[in-house]
């Protein structure tokens, strides 16, 4: 008992302890135990003390009440008022937002309507009540709030969460064939040199989107955690470029020398070749995509 108690604490067990002890023998006689509670208690200690007892007979029910209804002898805590929801419904509820739903789409392919449908995770839980019935009846019957459903969300669902939705832009089927066609060349070119990869300079490009559509979390969404784990970024239909803008960092490397320059860009999703802050990186980036197979990388010098 002394290992997760404070001192204050384990004194009153201590007292409690021995309550219940006179209590049983003085066969369940409540003024038999004052007396004997008087005598092997409260004599030893200072009437001045916090662990002498002034009231012994409230200690006694006390005691008695805490082990053979509650099975402590530790203070207990008041009951805080009744759940709103029960623990099933909120299972129930959080099954239901975390499994999304099913978004229509349409497009016409040569004046013809083609019709498909895909799969969406919701962001909100107030857009998941507007598309479920159930998850709408849950709040009203039980007259909560979204906010209280998310507390108990995090409260009782471990495996729920709501985070980031990664997003790419797809790659075209020529933008693939140009990654093989760049592998095989690069196998060719160690083949025949081993210090190749120490006279080129590697460039490489990193995004980060800033904007409302980052900022308002629609890029958040509810799953469970095993839900999107393992699983390629999907293109994100919520993020508007519109909305946003972005910087881009550029680095180039090289392996005798290490970082031999950095850039970074900040604007709109328009940023072209011609608005690089140098003459030199605004000519290797024009000339990257002509390169033969579109390889991602340029020999800026030989040593």
């Amino acid at each position: 008992m002394s290992g997760l108690l404070d001192e204050r604490e384990k004194q009153r067990c201590e007292a409690r302890l021995k309550a219940y002890q006179c209590y049983i023998l003085s066969d369940r006689q409540i003024p038999a135990a004052i007396a004997l509670f008087e005598k092997i208690w409260n004599s030893l200690q200072d009437p001045l003390s916090d662990s002498y007892v002034a009231d012994v007979r409230k200690l006694i029910n006390r005691a008695v009440e805490k082990l053979e209804t509650h099975y402590t002898l530790r203070t207990l805590s008041p009951p805080g008022p009744p759940e709103k929801i029960t623990k099933k419904i909120i299972l129930e509820a959080a099954d239901i937002v975390a499994a999304g739903y099913m978004q229509e789409y349409y497009a016409y392919v040569n004046g013809r309507r083609v019709h498909w449908v895909e799969h969406r995770f919701f962001t909100t839980i107030k857009q998941a009540a507007l598309h479920n019935k159930r998850l709408a009846e849950i709040l009203e019957d039980h007259h909560a709030t979204v906010d209280y459903l998310a507390q108990r969300f995090h409260k009782w669902c471990k495996g729920l969460r709501y985070h980031n939705l990664r997003f790419r832009v797809p790659l075209t089927v020529q933008q693939m064939k140009k990654r093989i066609t760049y592998c095989k060349e690069m196998i060719r070119v160690l083949a025949s040199n081993l210090d190749y990869l120490l006279d080129v300079h590697w460039m490489d490009e990193c995004t980060i989107w800033i904007g409302k559509d980052l900022i308002s979390n629609k890029l958040h969404v509810w799953s469970y955690r095993a839900t999107t784990e393992g699983v390629a970024p999907q293109p994100n239909e919520l993020f508007k470029k519109s909305n946003s803008f972005k910087i881009n960092l550029l680095l180039v490397v090289n392996a005798r020398t290490g970082c031999t320059h950095v850039e970074v860009l900040t604007g709109t999703a328009g940023i072209t070749d011609t608005q690089r802050f140098t003459v030199g990186m605004q000519q290797v980036m024009a000339q990257r995509s002509l390169l033969p197979g579109g390889p991602r990388y340029k020999v800026i010098s030989s040593r």
